[in-house]
């Protein structure tokens, strides 16, 4: 009897301990309780979204009414446990994903003090996880975790936002912390036409070109028109106003290489690749 005593309470030193160390050195991927995948309560004692406190995801600007295909998002994830101790420690972990539990866009990290990329291979997927590091997420009350997130090229999929949020009390074991989980589903707010379904109204020439573009919007329904160029990397790296059915991109003072061409209004969104060579 002692020696089942004595390993039942070793198990529990080490999964203390094991708990502790992932809040204090960094978090752990593959648990946002997405699809296939656990949550900290795993490693931290307690039962999920029972105490007295919330995680909550928002974007800016709002994607209350869905995204805008290839548009950057400033991404907050907010545990709050209104009972923390002055020196309790918040960690999170986040995916954002398709139905079918691949990445939904792009996550990035936008604060390296506070936040990191890890990976989960979860059911043949690789899941892009943006988490908490070991530093800034001591606090009383609540910690703010901000990210970046790069919306699909094409509207034509539901992103569903996973979450989980562990405020610890900070004793060096893993009772008496609080874990949270919480979703967020966006649908792409436009109507998005893909390179072969592009409007015949609409044409970009020469393409590839030395960098010079003629875009051409013809006799399409809007007159004004928001125009963007995407990187490889999601990032916005030229923007305009088109109010013209016929108008010259310069993009020579970019690298050579493949872009996204987007025009957008209230409504909807066109995309085309372009190239520079």
């Amino acid at each position: 009897m002692k020696k089942y005593v004595l390993i039942f309470g070793l198990s529990i030193v080490i999964l203390s301990t094991l708990a502790f160390e992932i809040l204090s050195s960094g978090g752990k991927s593959g648990y946002t309780n997405s699809p296939g995948e656990n949550n900290c309560t795993s490693c931290h004692s307690g039962t999920l979204n029972s105490g007295p406190g919330s995680v909550e995801i928002k974007s800016d600007p709002s994607m209350e009414n869905g995204y805008t295909p290839g548009s950057v998002y400033s991404m907050t994830v907010t545990v709050t446990h209104n009972d923390s101790p002055n020196n309790g420690k918040f960690g999170f972990a986040l995916e954002a994903l398709f139905d079918d539990g691949s990445n939904g866009g792009k996550l990035a990290v936008s604060d390296a003090d506070k936040t990191q990329i890890q990976v989960a291979s979860i059911n043949g997927n690789n899941r892009d996880n943006i988490i908490h590091t070991g530093s800034g997420n001591t606090g009383p009350n609540s910690q703010d975790f901000t990210f970046d997130w790069t919306a699909p090229d094409t509207g034509d999929q539901t992103v569903t936002f996973y979450a989980v949020g562990n405020a610890a009390n900070n004793n060096g074991s893993s009772f008496g912390d609080y874990i949270y989980a919480t979703t967020l589903e966006v649908k792409s707010t436009t109507t998005n036409i893909t390179a072969d379904e592009f409007s015949n109204e609409v044409k970009v020439f020469p393409n590839p070109s030395n960098g010079i573009f003629t875009l051409e919007t013809g006799n399409f329904k809007h007159t004004s028109f928001d125009l963007n160029i995407v990187n490889t990397n999601g990032t916005i790296i030229h923007q305009a106003i088109v109010d013209k059915s016929s108008s010259q991109i310069d993009l020579r003072i970019y690298p050579k290489g493949n872009y996204i061409l987007r025009l957008s209004d209230q409504n909807e969104i066109i995309t085309k690749k372009i190239s520079i060579q």
